[in-house]
């Protein structure tokens, strides 16, 4: 899909705008649509949840799709500490049902929602499957706007829709990015540490790796599974928190963290499950995640990497 005409839903947001910029820059014909605002409550997101979709916003956005070839859902609301709201699961949840039928009725031949690896939650590898395992509310609204995407590709013949694929984004970083400026101040402080040994890999990534990697899946010439993950960028959880902060984190032993990171769970499950994205913030911080981009692996767009710390050996 070399030369098709692109069309960014969620075009003026953080990561929205990136891959308009990138396809600017790359002289790809684009526009960038601004997204329905949708407040759907939680229950009403079931399998036939389409059926309680505003028939306008799918006739609006279905004229703006028109002549669309690839069609990049980059719309949601990507606040992991958010509590349960009609806002949140209209953004992450039923808002790319609308933009898939949308995008099925303008003739749209390729639909990339971008969903979040938190939707695997504390899974030892992050991985491609449907093996879902949300823990708060915001990695819900995403694993449920997962499960409503492939139900409707389900409800299609395979020749008769567009190619449908979810890209599962891991911890994107870039600036002017509110959880990035959290980070440099954490790693410039003295609660900046890992588990031990510190050669853990982790998901923390780029925003140009995410672009490019979105635009590799758009151009894609042959088919694409319906998941994929964002590969590796050879980072550590020692190295990004040296990298944001300038200096070296602490080292604490696995065990104390390990039995810190249960004790915030547990506390979670007592006053709600809001601040269980803070707790799994810090395990991520501490024991990094493996991940296994199977898809960018076989295409050859996950790189090896040599760094300082994976060069001492795994974990």
């Amino acid at each position: 899909m070399t030369g098709s005409t692109w069309s960014v839903v969620g075009g003026s947001g953080f990561i929205g705008r990136s891959i308009v910029a990138e396809l600017e820059k790359r002289h790809k014909a684009y526009s960038a649509l601004s997204a329905p605002r949708l407040d759907v409550p939680r229950r009403s997101l079931k399998g036939d949840a389409l059926r309680v979709a505003s028939r306008d916003d799918v006739k609006r956005l279905t004229s703006q799709l028109a002549g669309t070839d690839v069609v990049v859902n980059a719309a949601g609301l990507a606040r992991p500490g958010s509590a349960a709201s009609g806002a949140l699961y209209g953004a992450n949840a039923f808002l790319p049902l609308v933009v898939a039928e949308a995008a099925q009725q303008a003739g749209v031949r390729r639909i990339i929602h971008l969903s979040s690896a938190a939707v695997q939650g504390r899974a030892a590898s992050l991985d491609e499957t449907m093996r879902l395992a949300p823990f708060s509310p915001y990695s819900e609204s995403k694993a449920m706007g997962e499960r409503l995407l492939m139900d409707w590709s389900g409800s299609h013949d395979a020749g008769e829709r567009a190619s449908l694929v979810i890209v599962r984004a891991t911890s994107v970083q870039g600036h002017t990015r509110d959880t990035t400026d959290r980070l440099a101040r954490l790693a410039r402080s003295g609660f900046s540490s890992v588990a031990s040994p510190g050669t853990q890999r982790t998901v923390v990534s780029s925003l140009q790796g995410l672009v490019d990697f979105v635009i590799a899946v758009g151009e894609a010439p042959g088919p694409v599974p319906g998941v994929v993950l964002q590969p590796w960028e050879g980072t550590t959880v020692s190295s990004v928190l040296r990298d944001a902060g300038n200096r070296e984190p602490k080292v604490l032993p696995r065990r104390l963290c390990g039995v810190a990171v249960c004790l915030g769970y547990a506390a979670t499950a007592v006053l709600g499950r809001r601040h269980a994205g803070a707790v799994r913030r810090v395990e991520l911080m501490w024991f990094g995640q493996e991940q296994d981009a199977s898809w960018a692996r076989s295409i050859r767009l996950e790189r090896e990497f040599i760094s300082s710390d994976s060069s001492r050996g795994a974990p």
